[in-house]
């Protein structure tokens, strides 16, 4: 969810994650936020942590999670959803999807 300004990112719970950055050859993160505050130096928070170290690069991206919900931020987007699962029904459909969502131009 949240990323301090540092490149420590906070995962929470989700530890298999952490696990998974220390075995991969890059780590790529989205977050909904960048916080001010040092998340490594919140003993509440800092066992959730990623550490920067192994953070290649971070994306500030609101919604990101979408069409999927995130907790305690957005639910799931049902009609979203149902929109994807039409569109993966076949690869042109697919392509569609990624151009009008994922692949969207900047201003």
């Amino acid at each position: 969810r949240w990323a301090d300004r540092e490149g420590n990112v906070w995962l929470g719970r989700r530890r298999e994650l952490i696990t998974l950055s220390h075995a991969s050859k890059a780590t790529l993160v989205t977050v909904e936020a960048i916080v001010e505050r040092d998340l490594l130096g919140d003993e509440t928070l800092a066992a959730g942590v990623l550490p920067a170290l192994y953070v290649d690069a971070i994306a500030l991206e609101p919604g990101g999670a979408s069409p999927l919900g995130l907790a305690e931020c957005y639910e799931r987007n049902a009609e979203g959803l149902r929109d994807y699962a039409d569109c993966a029904a076949s690869a042109q459909g697919f392509k569609r999807y990624l151009e009008r969502q994922v692949f969207l131009e900047q201003p």
